[in-house]
């Protein structure tokens, strides 16, 4: 098939992000036990073929920073469903695929990013933050928020020289 064919069976994940985060917001504010048992089904079976079709751990789905523009609403979806992620032993594999998709173990080298990337904390940092809070309250959690934690303040707190993105000595941000 030629490439305008091949762009007409592209399905945009920002799309099934953003039903799976209606999904969410629904069942968060469902009071009847029928309804939100037929959301959390939904939810569910949505997850289970984005998972199935390869959005997960050790996907090769391109640039995983630029996939951040259309997966922003799926990770807000995910935390607010942690309780039933939890209940359904699914939080930690929602946590590898922020893992590989996020980049988590990048934290864990202080020499990663020794400069500000703004694209870094516009696109990805809440899908990463997201990511580690699917965790169990463990060492492992408390290890990967710190590493968190440090690399944003690094990358926050470093005045960037030049034309080159990041915060300025007088506090303004400049991006591209």
């Amino acid at each position: 098939p030629d490439r305008k064919e091949q762009l007409k069976a592209f399905y945009d994940l920002r799309n099934y992000g953003v039903l799976m985060f209606r999904i969410a917001r629904l069942y968060r504010a469902a009071a009847e036990p029928a309804v939100k048992s037929e959301l959390k089904t939904m939810y569910l079976v949505m997850l289970d073929h984005l998972l199935d079709q390869g959005y997960a751990y050790g996907s090769s789905m391109g640039s995983r920073a630029l996939v951040g523009y259309s997966s922003r609403e799926l990770f807000f979806s995910f935390l607010l469903m942690r309780d039933v992620l939890c209940a359904e032993k699914l939080n930690h594999e929602i946590f590898r695929l922020g893992l590989w998709h996020c980049d988590l173990n990048s934290y864990l080298d202080p020499e990663y990013y020794t400069l500000p990337n703004a694209d870094y904390f516009n696109i990805l940092s809440r899908s990463a933050l997201i990511s580690i809070l699917m965790l169990d309250d463990t060492p492992e959690k408390a290890g990967y928020l710190a590493a968190f934690s440090k690399f944003c303040s690094r990358n926050l707190g470093w005045e960037t020289p030049g034309w080159m993105g990041g915060i300025k000595p007088d506090g303004c941000a400049y991006h591209h």
